[in-house]
């Protein structure tokens, strides 16, 4: 049994485009805010995504720091045509770490409850278990939130 292989005079694929669309305004925007945190030496090597809606700059990801953050946020706004930016970068911080007490120690009372069903003995083994885990979640966690990216 054979195969054929179409050929483009077989009118299978389609034509091409004999160029590519001109840019949007909001995707020229785009590009000039991303050039703009390119050439920024704050902001050089920060890992964000901008992108924008009828003139309004949408920044989102994660910064090391609040300073970052606004120094983002005034390249962005000092771009000739931007009318607002919705600044959404998040910032790691205090409220992360209470967020990670609390699940370890949801982590411990669970095996502890299931130390008082099993045995003191087992439920020390249950402890190291269920505390690994739940330290190895919150650690890919972390690394997951600090390269977050929309999806």
């Amino acid at each position: 049994m054979y195969w054929p292989i179409p050929f483009p005079e077989d009118g299978v694929f389609p034509e091409r485009p004999s160029r590519m669309h001109e840019p949007t305004p909001d995707e020229r925007l785009t590009l000039a805010v991303t050039a703009r945190l390119l050439l920024d030496d704050r902001t050089r090597t920060v890992p964000i995504t901008a992108w924008t809606q009828h003139g309004v700059v949408i920044l989102t990801g994660v910064v090391r720091t609040a300073e970052l953050r606004r120094a983002v946020g005034e390249v962005a706004a000092t771009t000739d045509g931007v009318r607002d930016v919705c600044n959404a970068l998040r910032v790691p911080g205090r409220r992360w770490a209470v967020r990670s007490l609390k699940a370890l120690l949801f982590v411990a009372a669970y095996a502890s409850l299931v130390g008082g069903i099993v045995g003191s003995q087992l439920a020390l083994v249950y402890l190291a278990l269920f505390g690994a885990l739940g330290v190895s979640l919150l650690e890919a966690r972390s690394l997951r939130r600090d390269t977050d990216a929309p999806r």
